[in-house]
């Protein structure tokens, strides 16, 4: 079960690998991706998974999963990481 949201940061600049783990010490709760142009792709790293995985996303995609690190993005333009009190 999901906890409350207790802080959410927003991300338009991805010009290196983002640590979101790192940022509170925990997992974020959610990553909602806000605005993308075109064709856009996101690639995470996942705290269950050795591999990298690249999703195909849409502007309102909201990825509810242990993710750690937002490795590169192509058309996504702003997400916002959700860590919530559990």
């Amino acid at each position: 079960m999901a906890g409350r949201i207790s802080d959410s940061l927003e991300y338009s600049s991805f010009t290196s690998a983002i640590d979101l783990y790192a940022v509170k010490g925990r997992y974020i709760d959610s990553l909602e991706i806000l605005t993308v142009s075109g064709s856009a792709t996101i690639t995470v790293a996942m705290s269950d998974s050795a591999a990298n995985r690249t999703l195909t996303v849409i502007a309102g995609t909201v990825l509810n999963s242990k993710i750690t690190q937002i490795v590169s993005v192509s058309g996504v333009t702003l997400v916002r990481a959700n860590w919530a009190d559990w």
